[in-house]
């Protein structure tokens, strides 16, 4: 997958720019996708929406939070899941 975004980044003029596809969010998105892929080997579709949950994560802003597909409860990985299950949403 990091290999594919590289290339995509590398031929689409605008996509490297701050805020944009870096080398850092590639390498991030590398290691999510693979840790999908092995937590739900048995189940294409729990691995297809771990792998949207983790794209809506990454681009989620404060003015367009996209946690809704993130797990929830207070061991997620995602630290909005984690402070709404923690009523801790007032300090995120």
């Amino acid at each position: 997958m990091g290999a594919r975004l590289r290339k995509v980044k590398k031929e689409t003029k605008g996509l490297g720019r701050k805020g944009k596809l870096t080398a850092k969010l590639i390498d991030e998105l590398s290691v999510y996708y693979g840790l999908a892929i092995r937590r739900n080997k048995n189940s294409k579709e729990d691995m297809k929406k771990e792998i949207w949950a983790t794209l809506k994560h990454k681009s989620s802003t404060n003015e367009n939070p996209q946690h809704e597909d993130c797990p929830p409860g207070p061991e997620s990985w995602c630290s909005y899941q984690e402070a709404k299950a923690n009523n801790n949403l007032l300090n995120y």
